[in-house]
């Protein structure tokens, strides 16, 4: 699309343009970036947003406001924008720290806080936010949307990193099956992902339906139950199945 918006989950994605506005409790810079629907809704135009920038309550997606000097050093070949919008998308986005379904303390865009004593989150942590680890996984601080995307970026530049590591030929497979890994090791962890094997094979051998198969189940046999990760996240999971079958059968290189 022109004029700097893009498609994206059936949202037009447009810089914000004009001064900075509180909407929906948020305040809105002229950097930020906005998700809009099709078509104001009652509560857009009570509030009297122009139609050029209507805003998605549930979606603000800001550029990176900060020097690159606070990234790992794989930031430049591990660049973690193609992926933002998905993990918002899936894992929300919170500024005080919480618990998740595992009891794991969270916070931003499903950043774990690792385990008590954990310095090298807390170091990862502190270079991304500059705020204070502990206090932060206490609930004592809360994080603003400029401190979460920065996060968010190491976060990714650092999936990208395992995820190369676990499916070599990531770089050579279509964007869905690259979605479809990144979502996976972000979500799981790669250790988690690790545990894929038979999925990470059928990536190799570009077999989409087999790589479909071994994500949402535990075996190969016709009677396999699902996997735990479909057990658990299943609507993530049914997700990236889709993402896979939409590439249709096996491919030859």
């Amino acid at each position: 699309m022109q004029d700097g918006t893009a498609k994206i989950f059936g949202h037009v994605v447009l810089p914000w343009s004009g001064v900075s506005r509180r909407v929906g409790g948020q305040k809105l810079s002229p950097m930020s970036f906005v998700a809009q629907p099709a078509g104001p809704s009652a509560a857009d135009v009570a509030a009297g947003l122009p139609p050029a920038a209507l805003v998605s309550r549930s979606a603000v997606y800001r550029p990176a406001l900060f020097p690159l000097f606070l990234l790992p050093a794989q930031f430049e070949n591990n660049p973690p924008g193609p992926w933002k919008v998905r993990m918002n998308f899936e894992e929300g986005r919170r500024y005080l720290a919480y618990r998740d379904m595992f009891n794991n303390v969270t916070i931003g865009v499903g950043h774990n806080m690792g385990l008590p004593g954990d310095e090298r989150d807390r170091a990862l942590f502190e270079r991304a936010t500059g705020a204070n680890y502990g206090q932060t996984k206490q609930g004592r601080l809360t994080l603003v949307d400029v401190q979460v995307e920065m996060l968010l970026d190491h976060d990714l530049v650092i999936t990208l990193t395992y995820a190369r590591q676990l499916v070599p030929t990531f770089d050579q497979l279509p964007p869905p099956a690259q979605e479809v890994v990144v979502d996976m090791t972000f979500n799981l962890g790669p250790g988690g992902f690790r545990q894929f094997r038979h999925l990470r094979a059928a990536l190799a051998q570009r077999d989409w339906r087999q790589a479909a198969w071994d994500l949402s189940h535990k075996n190969r046999q016709p009677d396999s139950p699902p996997s735990d990760y479909q057990n658990q996240v299943p609507n993530r999971a049914q997700r990236n199945v889709v993402l896979l079958l939409s590439l249709g059968t096996k491919q030859t290189t």
